[in-house]
């Protein structure tokens, strides 16, 4: 069992590749993706909107401000017209996007 403090992607991480399963308290977090109606798919790497629309995992990304990596996962915009959920995705450069840490797969 882990204090809340250790409920990191970094800490999932190690933890996984150890070999150990780790436990902690279920937290909510402000920029959660899954609070906005997407649902993770480990066996992907993807997102899934409640329209079936998976969001791809585009490539790591080096935050300087925070000096930590995250994964991008895309959609283009397009495939997404029509769409009466769109006022509820993160929309930048054409592209519907979700940021999560660079250790997400092991975090979730």
């Amino acid at each position: 069992m882990l204090d809340g403090g250790y409920d990191v992607g970094a800490v999932h991480r190690g933890l996984e590749l150890l070999g150990i399963d780790g436990y902690t308290a279920i937290r909510v977090y402000q920029n959660n993706a899954l609070k906005k109606g997407f649902q993770y798919d480990q066996e992907k790497d993807c997102f899934i909107c409640e329209k079936g629309k998976e969001l791809l995992f585009k490539r790591l990304v080096f935050k300087k401000s925070s000096q930590n990596y995250y994964r991008l996962y895309v959609l283009p915009r397009k495939e997404c017209s029509g769409c009466p959920r769109i006022g509820n995705c993160e929309i930048d450069r054409g592209s519907i996007r979700i940021s999560a840490s660079g250790n997400y797969p092991a975090f979730r």
